[in-house]
């Protein structure tokens, strides 16, 4: 039995029968969790109306329009009254206790903001394919799934803390998530999707917060889209919002010393978006200019809250191998799931 309350959010839009496998795995969890909540940004396929027929005990709420990722996680938030609320995407469907292992590992540790279980990609492989058990940050900043695409062999089977964690299926001290809210907004809405979970596992830290890996707690997450297929407006949004992690999060001692692994991964990914999306560039960095002002308002904000040092954070910045070998591992990575 839990000894704290647990809310459980999720964000439709366009669903179809994932929301419906999603919703299922939220109610049959064990012990039961005592809130969940859908936020619905603006569905155009039916999937909430059958959502509902189908799940009475789910408080649903309809937006009316898009308000993507940061915008209706934070609305979703503010609908939810648990001490810790678990933020699901809607293509995740979780092991019937997963929430349980999570929220011990939080009534644990009072220092936690957030915890992750391990997430397995759906194909019927044996072993299983992992999907994420955490994130890897870089020296370069860049933020990746640990473990993505390899065979699930016992190779992350320890508890592990962590810098930060995926947005797929983390759950949260609410707490922290109040510590961390800026402008009445936990998600920067600015961002409106990507990137959003490593600004706020970054803001945490400067303010003292952790994150922990709980292998015991396992879910499958059914991942949708590649570069190659991203509209321009996503592809845009990845990229203007790396840039804003760093302008919010990063100190510039911190920026200087790494900035020859910045700078050439930046000059990578500018010039492989010049060279096939460059409308997606431009409308990138048109955004990053207009938001430029209240970000950097922003970041002032940030920077004044900060408990920690930026040598404190140091050691989680790992370095990135950009060894020919490990370019052409990480290009055949990306080709497999095409």
């Amino acid at each position: 039995m839990l000894r704290s309350s647990v809310s459980a959010v999720v964000l439709n839009y366009n669903g179809g029968p994932m929301i419906l496998d999603c919703l299922a795995s939220l109610a049959a969890q064990q012990p039961p969790c005592g809130q969940i909540v859908c936020v619905d940004n603006g569905s155009a396929d039916g999937s909430v109306v059958t959502a509902r027929e189908r799940f009475p005990q789910v408080e649903f709420i309809e937006l009316g329009r898009n308000y993507g990722f940061a915008g209706g996680m934070n609305r979703a938030i503010d609908a939810s009254s648990g001490e810790f609320v678990a933020l699901i995407n809607l293509d995740v469907t979780l092991g019937p206790e997963y929430l349980a292992h999570c929220v011990r590992a939080l009534e644990a540790d009072e220092t936690l903001a957030g915890v992750t279980g391990k997430l397995l990609r759906p194909d019927p492989s044996d072993p299983p394919i992992l999907d994420t058990t955490g994130h890897i940050v870089y020296r370069n900043r860049r933020a990746v799934d640990r473990g993505e695409r390899e065979p699930d062999v016992g190779q992350y089977d320890s508890d592990t803390e962590l810098f930060s964690i995926c947005g797929a299926a983390p759950v949260l001290r609410r707490s922290a998530l109040e510590d961390l809210r800026l402008d009445g907004e936990y998600f920067d809405e600015d961002f409106f999707a990507y990137f959003e979970d490593f600004d706020l596992a970054w803001r945490a830290q400067l303010r003292g917060w952790r994150f922990r890996y709980v292998p015991r707690a396992v879910a499958r997450h059914y991942r949708g889209g590649t570069d190659s297929k991203a509209s321009t407006f996503i592809l845009a949004c990845n990229h203007r919002n790396r840039l804003l992690v760093m302008l919010r999060n990063d100190h510039p001692a911190s920026f200087v010393r790494h900035l020859p692994g910045i700078a050439y991964t930046e000059l990578r990914a500018t010039l492989h978006m010049l060279s096939r999306r460059p409308l997606a560039l431009l409308l990138a960095w048109a955004q990053f200019v207009r938001l430029l002002p209240r970000q950097l308002r922003r970041r002032r904000v940030i920077q004044a809250g900060r408990k920690v040092g930026w040598r404190d954070l140091e050691p989680a910045f790992e370095p990135y191998d950009y060894g020919l070998r490990a370019m052409i591992r990480r290009a055949r990575q990306r080709a497999a799931v095409r």
